[in-house]
Parts: structure tokens; sequence; C-alpha cells
């Protein structure tokens, strides 16, 4: 069990002040399995609060329209 590395905050997130990277594919790649996960979920927590925006816009709008022509 000595052989395992130990996971330190500075393991899982990288330096990306101190590293270049040539292209999108290479910041990419750097981003550690660890904070994949993460990622996602930050993706899908804003992909539903859009939705959620978005249902309430349309639903103001047809309570307007209704108003309107009634």
């Amino acid at each position: 069990m000595s052989d395992e590395k130990q996971i330190t905050p500075e393991s899982i997130i990288p330096n990306v002040e101190n590293q270049s990277y040539d292209t999108f594919e290479d910041f990419y790649k750097s981003i550690p399995y660890e904070g994949s996960l993460g990622i996602l979920a930050l993706g899908a927590a804003g992909l539903l609060a859009w939705r959620k925006k978005r249902a309430e816009i349309d639903e103001k709008k047809a309570n307007s329209e209704e108003n309107s022509n009634g």
C-alpha cells in the first residue's frame, strides 16, 4: 500500500498559469480524470437552470398573449 499516490489538491488541479497549450485539445487532455465528473455536473446544472428559465419566459409570454387576446 505504500506505492499508492497521495491525492492532494495540487495533484488534481493542474497549474494552468505555468503551462502552455498549443491547441484546445492539449488543454482538454490536461483535465484530470477526477475533475471530469465535476465538469459534467456543472454542465448538467447549467442546462437545467437554462431550461427552467426558458420555461418561465415561455409561460410569461403565453400568459401575456392570453391576456391581450382575451
